[in-house]
């Protein structure tokens, strides 16, 4: 799916268990460095993925390469990869620094350089003056650092990140994806990431693979996912989107909320007969479409208070609409369930996509 150079591969990779296909031809290159996330909905084939990866599984078709050799078979052991698990997989009986120190232990490192290096890891994670205290001691944040520390403290080749922030509050949440992001950049080590938050996905990753149903939906930066949805699937899944159903006509969109001129757009090229109209919901806005903008009359349905924002359901000609409105503007326009309020939204805050 990706044409990014290839330090980690999977070439047509295929899993089942019995006569359950979970995997269906991925086919996936990683450069060396780049930070990945994978995200889609439970059983789209995210953790499989993972594991075959690792090694703790292998595909019923295809393989997997890493830096041009053939690692489909390779037991996990001797793959020189790191795992970070959601739950931390800490050893309770060690302190923070025996803890870390493991892996080095297990490959002998002598006791000088094993000492700097878990000195100095330690100190990257913020956790040196801990070293000395028992897992059972810290908070959930601190031994989630201790996790990445041992992960990272043997240099590995590929670090597997499964869904390292997932046991965490969401101020601790934001810290760690702060401090993954900021290794990530000081080492250069190559990180896969599973998992359900997209936010969090779209915040870490150099690019985000969206899986469903055991394919890759589509692959890219961040940006271009969530702005540029490749199908109804992804537009639907990645971020908040209305979807509005209709057919180009000659240059025209027509649907239930009316007729709009796509004006030469370059992802309608082509584009005739059953399509859809892919919004944001922070790019509908309230009021009389301005010159040049295009607009609707719309019904109130639900208000949904979001803390800073409000959002607004609302129906236009049988199709559902949600809109982020400003706490304090909504509350100044004392919505009405039932009333019917103009929407508005620029022609180029529409994505187009050819329906199936």
């Amino acid at each position: 799916m990706s044409t990014s150079a290839g330090y980690l591969e999977l070439v047509g990779v295929e899993k089942s268990f019995g006569d359950t296909a979970v995997l269906h031809g991925i086919d996936v290159s990683i450069a060396e460095g780049e930070f990945i996330s994978l995200i889609g909905p439970s059983g789209s084939g995210k953790t499989t993925t993972l594991r075959i990866i690792t090694g703790a599984d292998q595909p019923t078709d295809g393989s997997v390469r890493l830096a041009g050799a053939d690692i489909t078979f390779v037991p996990p052991h001797k793959r020189g990869f790191s795992m970070v698990f959601q739950h931390f997989a800490l050893f309770p009986h060690k302190n923070v620094y025996d803890n870390v120190a493991y892996g080095l232990q297990l490959r002998k490192v002598g006791k000088r350089e094993l000492q700097q290096r878990v000195d100095a890891m330690l100190e990257r994670v913020h956790m040196r003056e801990y070293a000395r205290r028992r897992v059972g001691e810290l908070s959930g944040g601190q031994r989630q650092r201790v996790a990445i520390a041992r992960a990272l403290v043997i240099e590995p080749r590929l670090v597997l990140l499964d869904e390292p922030t997932g046991a965490l509050d969401a101020k601790l949440r934001l810290r760690m994806q702060s401090q993954l992001k900021e290794l990530h950049r000081e080492l250069g080590l190559t990180f896969i990431h599973v998992t359900h938050n997209q936010s969090e996905a779209l915040a870490l990753a150099d690019r985000v693979f969206v899986m469903n149903d055991g394919r890759v939906e589509q692959s890219g930066p961040p940006a271009e996912v969530f702005n540029a949805p490749a199908t109804r699937f992804v537009a639907e899944f990645v971020g908040r989107n209305n979807l509005i159903d209709g057919t180009v006509d000659g240059g025209d969109f027509v649907s239930p909320l009316g007729s709009f001129r796509l004006n030469g757009r370059a992802d309608c090229e082509g584009l005739h007969g059953p399509c859809t109209a892919v919004i944001r919901s922070d790019s509908l806005r309230l009021g009389e479409a301005p010159d040049g903008a295009q607009g609707a009359s719309a019904q109130l349905q639900a208000l949904e208070y979001g803390g800073s924002y409000v959002t607004w359901f609302l129906t236009a000609g049988g199709t559902q609409l949600q809109l982020d409105v400003r706490a304090e503007e909504s509350g100044a326009l004392r919505p009405a369930i039932g009333q019917r309020y103009a929407v508005w939204w620029k022609p180029d805050d529409a994505h187009y996509l050819r329906s199936a």
